[in-house]
């Protein structure tokens, strides 16, 4: 069984045949993302692990402040204590950065993107936004989660120093596959959101998958489904 991260990686052979046109509509996402507030300038560390507990911890007190409106400093300590200790188990890093104490800077530049992401939510009834939707799991792929849902948009936030990726085309379009499979919240519209950069790119699932793919959703998310079956009964 593998994440849809892993999945979104991987199985390159699969993922060229199914979205032959991916490449160049990313090409023009990234020339067409409209920004909505200033980049976030300040970066604690270049480490990539230290990175992740930065833009994870963002994230998490973006849904605190959601969810409790006022979210105290010991609290805001604790979810960054708890991001660290998830991004260790997670690590394959053998240096040992990981392990060391989240410090002030770190927790400054997660509040500013968690203070990003209130911006670009600004006017949406935060109380309506569902954190870390729950998808089901589909042959070799395991249940996973999105980021946030509302209505019937679905936001996949990544809040790294970079443009978007085709392996974040390919986990969002994942979970478009799984909600197709499962009905569930039928998913009409996909955001591509970056609050360190400030950006974001909205589609709808009909466009995103006709320009990545040259054929229709249902086609599509059929052989996504097929695939993932195929590979279990193949193990």
């Amino acid at each position: 069984m593998i994440s849809e991260r892993k999945f979104a990686a991987s199985y390159t052979s699969f993922w060229n045949q199914v979205l032959p046109r991916i490449d160049g509509y990313l090409r023009r996402i990234n020339c067409l993302c409209k920004r909505y507030e200033n980049e976030i300038s300040v970066i604690a560390s270049a480490h990539r692990d230290r990175r992740a507990i930065v833009n994870e911890t963002g994230f998490r007190l973006f849904k605190a402040v959601c969810t409790d409106k006022h979210v105290s400093d010991r609290r805001v300590r604790e979810i960054a204590e708890s991001v660290r200790q998830y991004v260790e188990r997670l690590s394959n890093a053998n240096d040992g950065v990981v392990r060391e104490p989240v410090v002030e800077k770190e927790i400054d530049e997660a509040e500013a993107i968690s203070t990003s992401l209130m911006v670009y939510f600004k006017g949406t009834s935060i109380r309506e936004l569902l954190f870390w939707p729950q998808f089901p799991g589909c042959g070799i792929l395991h249940a996973t989660k999105g980021d946030i849902i509302h209505g019937k948009r679905l936001y996949e936030v990544k809040a790294g120093d970079r443009s978007f990726r085709v392996t974040d085309m390919r986990q969002i379009l994942t979970y478009c596959a799984m909600d197709f499979a499962a009905s569930k919240y039928g998913i009409e519209d996909v955001v591509l959101l970056n609050p360190r950069r400030g950006t974001h790119f909205c589609t709808s699932v009909d466009q995103l998958v006709k320009e990545s793919s040259g054929g229709s959703p249902v086609d599509f998310f059929s052989k996504v489904i097929e695939f993932l079956s195929a590979e279990t009964n193949s193990r």
